[in-house]
């Protein structure tokens, strides 16, 4: 890491002052708007000091981020660098490195402060990121911003989350879209599919997925302290008790006996295997390795869903979670939206509303119940 204070020539013998920045093996420059007419010998001694001074504050405000402490004049924070370490903790699927990779972009060689995040950067962002990537894809990465200067108001880096300021007409919203989910019988066809090529511990982390709705995030990590068992006199019950990556929410799920199966199937391999805390240590994602996982596991289940015969593209971890919420929702009766909501672990109701409209089953037992028929002398 490295502050210079540099001076650039102009025109009419002024000369300006910048400071070039090496911090996180990136290069920035910050323009000091400090112009100097050589021919003022105290003018120029007096803002050369101003310009010293900067550098010195800039310097000891990045050796403090680059040790994890919290600067009093928070706000010119390098910003590049503060989304690198939240990101640190989060499942890096490629949506936290698509953003970074634009940010960068977006940024080019601008030293780029917290401070200097307010709406018309949003704005401007969300523009450059609609002409390079789809509309929903723009939407979680302009999300994820918003998420880490929370994390930058909790840490009262800054005042205030400059989202909160903007008119909801100007925030990206996702669109609806189609999820792809697969029904029962999919599902049956793929767990009877066992091949050399498909690691049989991605094979029963996407079959649980299906069966119980776990995301990625959770699943890849899930310990095995994590999954509990109450044993009563002529039955046990199995259930799931952990907090959620993304929502943070500690989630309770009851566990369904095709969940069970796969649960009591992966104990059975992790006794002939090194102790692991985790239920499947393959999937574990750390530092640097954690994209190369996630995209070995992406062309598995692509190379699964070639051997079962269906789409590449709908077989992912998400398409997983679907199933599951689709698939309770249709074949269970009893289940309303709201207890989809606590199995899912969704916060917000809307999330899971999604759930009711994915298919026309519901739909059509709700209408066969009514069996009124007009008259052939009644009809049109």
């Amino acid at each position: 890491m490295s502050v210079t204070l540099r001076k650039k020539q102009l025109k009419g013998g002024k000369v300006s002052y910048y400071l070039d920045i090496y911090f996180n093996k990136r290069r920035f420059y910050e323009f000091l708007n400090i112009k100097v007419n050589q021919k003022s010998i105290a003018n120029e001694k007096q803002l050369l000091d101003l310009a010293k001074e900067i550098r010195a504050k800039r310097e000891h405000e990045l050796l403090t981020q680059a040790n994890g402490l919290i600067n009093k004049q928070g706000k010119k924070i390098q910003f590049i660098g503060f989304y690198e370490k939240f990101i640190e903790t989060k499942n890096t699927s490629g949506l936290y490195s698509g953003v970074l990779k634009h940010l960068k972009a977006f940024s080019g060689t601008q030293f780029l402060s917290i401070g200097a995040i307010n709406t018309t950067w949003i704005k401007d962002f969300q523009e450059y990121l609609l002409k390079r990537v789809s509309h929903n894809s723009a939407a979680m990465y302009v999300d994820s911003i918003s998420c880490s200067l929370k994390e930058a108001k909790r840490k009262k880096i800054i005042d205030e989350n400059p989202f909160d300021f903007m008119a909801a007409s100007d925030k990206l919203r996702k669109k609806e879209t189609y999820r792809s989910f697969h029904s029962l019988e999919v599902i049956e066809k793929l767990a009877s599919i066992q091949h050399d090529s498909i690691h049989s511990q991605i094979r029963l982390a996407f079959l649980l997925s299906c069966f119980t709705g776990l995301r990625w995030s959770d699943i890849h990590c899930l310990k095995w302290e994590e999954v509990k068992v109450n044993s009563f006199p002529d039955h046990k019950e199995y259930f799931l008790y952990f907090e959620q990556e993304k929502t943070e929410k500690i989630s309770t799920i009851p566990l369904l006996e095709s969940a069970i199966q796969l649960i009591e199937e992966r104990k059975k391999q992790a006794q002939k295997e090194f102790s692991s805390p985790f239920v499947f240590p393959y999937l574990v994602e750390s530092g640097n390795n954690s994209k190369k996982k996630y995209q070995l596991v992406r062309r598995v289940l692509r190379k699964w869903a070639q051997v079962a015969g269906i789409n590449p593209k709908s077989l992912h971890f998400h398409s997983g979670r679907h199933s599951f919420a689709t698939n309770i929702y249709e074949n269970c009766p009893d289940v309303d939206v709201l207890v989809l909501k606590e199995l899912l672990g969704h916060k917000d109701i809307h999330s899971t509303m999604i759930y009711t409209h994915l298919t026309t089953k519901k739909m059509r037992n709700a209408l066969s119940s009514f069996k009124f028929r007009l008259n052939d002398s009644g009809a049109a």
